[in-house]
């Protein structure tokens, strides 16, 4: 049994998704598509929370920028924001981080811009 008031706080309750963290797409128009998680948090003039990840390759959209507002920085065509629904986490980050708070209130991660983490797998 699960009463509305209990639905409507987990509805507000938000994905754990950390910062660095290696990711794998799965929106359909980019499925397959695996990256690093470099920004969570609302984006100026979309409705709710946007998860901005770097691409493995040059097939995104962004260089983590939306609209003149920085959210991450990377390479130009590498960056892609997506619903956190639209992604599955392959593997945590090596370095825990907290994602500060505010609309373009400079890059928000926990490894700096451009850098990856090493992964622990061969997978490419």
């Amino acid at each position: 049994f699960c009463s509305f008031w209990t639905k409507s706080i987990m509805a507000t309750r938000k994905i754990e998704l950390p910062i660095g963290a290696r990711v794998e797409i799965t929106k359909v128009s980019n499925a397959g598509q695996k990256g690093y998680i470099r920004f969570y948090g609302p984006v100026q003039n979309v409705s709710g929370d946007r998860v901005g990840v770097e691409l493995d390759e040059a097939k995104g959209k962004y260089d983590g920028s939306y609209k003149e507002v920085y959210y991450f920085k990377c390479p130009k065509n590498h960056g892609i924001f997506v619903k956190p629904t639209e992604l599955k986490v392959l593997e945590a980050p090596k370095v825990s981080s907290k994602i500060g708070s505010g609309i373009g209130s400079g890059v928000k991660t926990g490894i700096g811009a451009g850098a990856k983490p090493e992964a622990t797998t061969t997978e490419k």
